[in-house]
């Protein structure tokens, strides 16, 4: 399976994969920061770029937190954990199992974001600040895997306990010691549809939410 990262259709860059070490390494990320900021504008829309299980929401009422986690099969046990960060809005449910191009949220400055050298905080987000409004996109290389091992690092639920499927198995995170806690370059995954394979992706779509009508 190939993985995408639609970077045409998320606006400009605004920070790159490994840049702005010295404040990252205060976030226990020495590397760099740990994925790619884009920018449309706040409220924007946010369309899922692979197909794949919605295995984490995360709202935190207290840090402002705002992320939806997806889990996108490549292949045998080799999985990805996306991440789409910041957002304004969320519309899709954890353990929804998601087409490509589906609308899941939109686009904010939710959670941990700075903006002109200082930090906007939940409070000034709460009160309608919508500076360092962008979207964070990350991708982290996953093993899926029967048990854990102590010092190997799994992905998690919400609530800090490690992430299982109906089958018990659990996420080993790949690359945890890389300086970016697992992640990855997105640039690595940039990619265009081609009209044939965006008329695919729109009937899934439509498939998708006719499905969702028919369960209501």
């Amino acid at each position: 399976v190939m993985l995408k990262y639609k970077l045409k259709e998320k606006g400009w860059v605004s920070q790159r994969f490994g840049e702005n070490k010295a404040l990252y390494a205060k976030l226990g990320l020495p590397g760099g920061h740990h994925g790619v900021d884009t920018v449309q504008g706040w409220g924007k829309p946010i369309r899922s770029d692979n197909p794949g299980l919605v295995y984490k929401v995360v709202q935190n009422a207290e840090t402002n937190a705002s992320q939806v986690h997806q889990l996108v099969h490549l292949g045998g046990e080799d999985y990805v954990e996306i991440a789409y960060v910041h957002l304004s809005e969320i519309y899709v449910r954890q353990g929804d199992i998601i087409p490509e191009g589906l609308l899941i949220g939109a686009e904010g400055n939710l959670g941990l974001v700075y903006s002109g050298g200082g930090q906007i905080t939940p409070a000034m987000q709460d009160a309608g600040d919508r500076r360092g409004t962008h979207l964070h996109w990350q991708v982290r290389p996953v093993l899926r895997v029967k048990r854990q091992i102590k010092d190997r690092h799994y992905l998690r639920n919400a609530d800090g306990t490690a992430y299982r499927d109906e089958e018990g198995s659990v996420f080993e995170i790949k690359y945890n010691d890389n300086g970016f806690k697992g992640c990855v370059d997105p640039m690595t995954y940039v990619y265009e549809n081609s009209r044939a394979e965006n008329m695919a992706m729109f009937f899934k779509i439509g498939t998708y939410i006719l499905a969702q009508k028919v369960t209501k």
